[in-house]
């Protein structure tokens, strides 16, 4: 197969441009990814054990999947914590379509709302 110099590096000069683009999307992409969003829960404190142990169990979940390291809990009132933890902006309707199917299949719509 002959390939002149010129052609060559025409060639070699589309193939890095290609490379550099895709370098660029990665960065775009990890950076998109990276973006944090907020999400809150208000649980109320007067719990059985049973609801205790669901709470426990979604924010494990949370946790196990990787959708947080870490979630708050600070005190609203005399009646409710308020639980946050960040989650990259991508996952934000795959958390709270999670979260939403967790309060309804375990019956924990008075327990806790999702902010």
């Amino acid at each position: 197969m002959n390939v002149d110099k010129k052609s060559y590096y025409k060639l070699l000069k589309c193939f890095f441009g290609f490379i550099n683009f895709l370098i660029l999307m990665k960065r775009l992409l990890t950076k998109m990814m990276s973006m944090e969003k907020a999400v809150l829960l208000r649980i109320r404190k007067d719990l059985d054990s049973r609801q205790q142990q669901n709470i426990i169990k979604l924010k494990g979940t949370l946790i196990s999947k990787g959708y947080t390291e870490i979630i708050h809990i600070q005190d609203q009132d005399d009646d409710f914590h308020i639980n946050s933890f960040e989650i990259p902006e991508a996952f934000s309707n795959e958390v709270h379509e999670y979260i939403s199917n967790f309060i309804t299949g375990q019956n924990l719509g008075d327990t806790i709302v999702l902010c």
